[in-house]
C-alpha cells in the first residue's frame, strides 16, 4: 500500500507538473500576445499622433486659403469699384469726345463758311481798292 501511496503521489507530482508547465506555456504565449497588442497600441498611438499633425497641418492651410479667399474677394470688390469709376470716366470722356466732334464740325464749317465770304469779298475788295487807286 505504501507504493500505492507513492505512486499515487509520483503521479500527482507528474500532473501537476504537466499543469504547471501548461500554465507556464500558457502564460508565456500571453506575454507574447499582450507584447504583441502593446506593440499595436504603441504603432496606432503613432499613427494617431500622425493623424492630428496632418489634421493641424491640413487646418493652417484650409485658414491660409480662407484668408487668402477673403483677402482676393475684397480686392475683388474694390477692383470692381474701380472698374465702375473707370467706366464712369470711358462714358463722360466719349460724351466729351463727342461734344467735341460736334464743336470741330461747327468750327470746321464756320471757317469755311468765312473763307467762302472772304473768297466773295476778295472781288469787291479788289474792284473798291482799284477805284480808290483810281481817284487818288
Amino acid at each position: 500500500m505504501m507504493k500505492d501511496v507513492s505512486m499515487d503521489d509520483h503521479n500527482r507530482t507528474c500532473c501537476n507538473q504537466e499543469r504547471f508547465a501548461n500554465i507556464e506555456a500558457e502564460i508565456a504565449q500571453l506575454k507574447a500576445r499582450m507584447d504583441s497588442k502593446r506593440e499595436d497600441i504603441h504603432s496606432i498611438n503613432n499613427e494617431l499622433a500622425q493623424d492630428r499633425q496632418q489634421q493641424t497641418e491640413l487646418l493652417e492651410r484650409v485658414t491660409k486659403v480662407t484668408v487668402l479667399l477673403e483677402e482676393s474677394g475684397k480686392q475683388r470688390s474694390a477692383n470692381n469699384e474701380k472698374l465702375v469709376n473707370l467706366e464712369d470716366k470711358i462714358d463722360a470722356l466719349q460724351t466729351e469726345l463727342s461734344t467735341n466732334k460736334n464743336d470741330v464740325v461747327e468750327l470746321t464749317s464756320s471757317l469755311n463758311s468765312f473763307r467762302n465770304t472772304m473768297l466773295a469779298l476778295i472781288p469787291i475788295i479788289s474792284i473798291l481798292v482799284g477805284v480808290i487807286l483810281h481817284f487818288f
